[in-house]
């Protein structure tokens, strides 16, 4: 499962926990450039943290070894893998959890993987660990703190991001946690009112699509990264 290296791994154990997280971006943009170059240094290393605070307040992972497989998978797979009630159940299996996250690829179904790729969601990475149990709003206006900073003043992010919410709940894409950051990474983009009283013919376009909620949220997406080199 771990693509990280037994070398790499050991010289991180004498890492101090800043220092680990470091390197591990750094091993993590070496092995997975697809998920972490677009976006800059400091959003990058923020996302590791924001991973490895996450499994070790949810799953209690320590070491260097456990940490890392749980950031491949959440590179790999998805964010939020660990959301899956199959997937944990088998980290729940064992009283040890650091030896499942390192073997889990071969204890769950394949079909459950397929699952949880289709129903992956990135906001886990732009969310700290004392957020992620929060409600959806909050989590999309800590994510927007990280990823929209330049472009939402900071005393409006948390009426904005609670109308982003509800607009995605609004237009039918509450199955997507996703949703409500790239609407308002959108409106960030182009404005307040699109997908409230705006609708220009592109996004009438992929809402009048025969596609799944997260389908169309992934369009809206793409076209945030060709128009604007936006990544959420």
């Amino acid at each position: 499962m771990l693509r990280i290296s037994k070398a790499s791994l050991n010289a991180l154990e004498a890492s101090s926990w800043p220092g680990f997280v470091a390197g591990l971006t750094d091993e993590l943009l070496e092995e997975y450039p697809d998920e972490l170059e677009p976006y800059p240094e400091q959003v990058r290393t923020q996302m590791v943290a924001n991973m490895v605070a996450r499994a070790r307040a949810r799953w209690n992972l320590q070491s260097q070894e456990a940490l890392a497989a749980y950031c491949e998978l959440a590179l790999s797979v998805a964010p939020n893998f660990d959301e899956d009630p199959d997937v944990q159940g088998a980290l729940r299996s064992q009283a040890d959890a650091e030896t499942v996250v390192l073997e889990i690829g071969d204890l769950v179904p394949d079909k459950v993987w397929e699952r949880v790729e289709a129903h992956a969601a990135c906001l886990p990475l732009y969310v700290p660990s004392d957020l992620m149990d929060a409600p959806l709003a909050k989590r999309v206006e800590a994510a927007a703190k990280l990823l929209l900073e330049d472009r939402i003043p900071p005393n409006a992010l948390a009426e904005a991001a609670a109308r982003a919410v509800a607009i995605a709940e609004r237009l039918g894409f509450s199955d997507d946690d996703d949703a409500g950051l790239v609407i308002l990474a959108s409106q960030a983009v182009w404005g307040r009112a699109l997908f409230d009283t705006d609708f220009p013919d592109w996004v009438r376009k992929v809402l009048n699509e025969n596609y799944s909620a997260q389908r169309k949220v992934e369009s809206i997406r793409i076209a945030l990264a060709d128009a604007a080199d936006l990544i959420v």
